[in-house]
């Protein structure tokens, strides 16, 4: 997982973050440790229910874990 291409799945959605990596007001480090990883809690604690970050999340879905 590097700046090349960072994929997290957060409650169950697999979302592709490479092009926010450099964007994030919160700094890369905090997107790249997200990477190849479930981000669930991670984004949960720093942005649970807030409508802006849940909605830019949604932007970046690419599709769902599989069971």
């Amino acid at each position: 997982s590097d700046s090349a291409s960072c994929y997290t799945a957060i409650r169950g959605n697999v979302y592709d973050l490479t092009s926010w990596i450099n964007k994030y007001p919160g700094g890369a480090g905090n997107i790249l440790k997200l990477c190849g990883k479930d981000g669930t809690n991670a984004f949960s604690a720093q942005h649970g229910g807030q409508t802006r970050p849940e909605a830019e999340l949604k932007g970046f879905q690419i599709g769902t874990l599989a069971n």
